[in-house]
C-alpha cells in the first residue's frame, strides 16, 4: 500500500450536518417577504442542526428578517449555514447561542448596539429602526427555551416578527416595554 494511500480525510459530525442541511434546505422554496409562524411557514420544514425549524429555527428566521428589511437578500439556508458553527448548541438541539449572533453583524458589517438590561432596552427602542431580542419562554424555566425575534420600530409601535410558532403575520404592540411586559429578556441587539 502506498503511504498516501492511507490518509484519511475526516469531516467532523457537526460540519457534515451543517452542509447536509444546506443541500436540503437550499431545494425549498422560503417565499418572499417576511417571515412569521415558523411552525407554519414555508421555512418551516428546513433543518437546522438535528431538527426542522419549526422546532430550532427563530434565530435563523429573525436574522433573515433583518438582512430582509435592510435590503440585503440572503436566503435562510444561506443565514442557517453561516451562523451554524459558532452559534448552534449542542447540534441545534437548543436552538442559537444568544450572544454570538453579533458574529454575524460583524461579518456583514452590520453596524449594532447590543442591550441586556430590559430597562435599556426599553429606552432604546425609540433611537433605532429595528432590533432582534432574545427572550426566555418562560420567565421562571429556563428549560422551556429561549425564543429570538425581530421587531421593527414604526412610528414608536413594536412590530414583532415570528412572535410565536403559529401566529403567521406579526403583532404590533403599542410600544417595547408593553411587549417586553412580564418577559425575561437575555439580550438585544438594535440596528439603525
Amino acid at each position: 500500500m502506498q503511504p498516501h494511500a492511507a490518509i484519511l480525510f475526516y469531516s467532523d459530525p457537526a460540519s457534515m450536518l451543517n452542509n447536509r442541511n444546506f443541500e436540503y434546505n437550499k431545494k425549498i422554496p422560503q417565499g418572499n417577504g417576511y417571515i412569521n409562524g415558523q411552525a407554519k411557514c414555508s421555512v418551516s420544514d428546513m433543518k437546522y442542526g438535528l431538527f426542522r425549524m419549526a422546532y430550532n429555527g427563530c434565530g435563523v428566521i429573525a436574522l433573515y428578517n433583518l438582512m430582509f428589511c435592510k435590503g440585503k437578500k440572503m436566503s435562510v439556508a444561506d443565514i442557517a449555514r453561516e451562523i451554524y458553527p459558532y452559534s448552534a448548541i449542542l447540534f441545534g438541539i437548543f436552538g442559537n447561542r444568544m450572544l454570538r449572533i453579533c458574529r454575524f453583524f460583524d461579518s456583514h458589517r452590520i453596524k449594532y448596539k447590543n442591550v441586556v438590561k430590559s430597562a435599556d432596552t426599553i429606552s432604546s427602542f425609540p433611537k433605532y429602526d429595528c432590533c432582534i431580542l432574545g427572550l426566555w419562554n418562560s420567565y421562571r424555566n429556563p428549560f422551556k427555551g429561549k425564543h429570538f425575534v425581530f421587531v421593527r420600530n414604526v412610528g414608536g409601535k413594536a412590530v414583532v416578527y415570528n412572535y410565536s410558532s403559529y401566529l403567521t403575520k406579526p403583532k404590533t404592540f403599542d410600544s417595547l416595554e408593553e411587549y417586553l411586559n412580564g418577559r425575561r429578556l437575555t439580550v438585544a441587539y438594535f440596528f439603525e
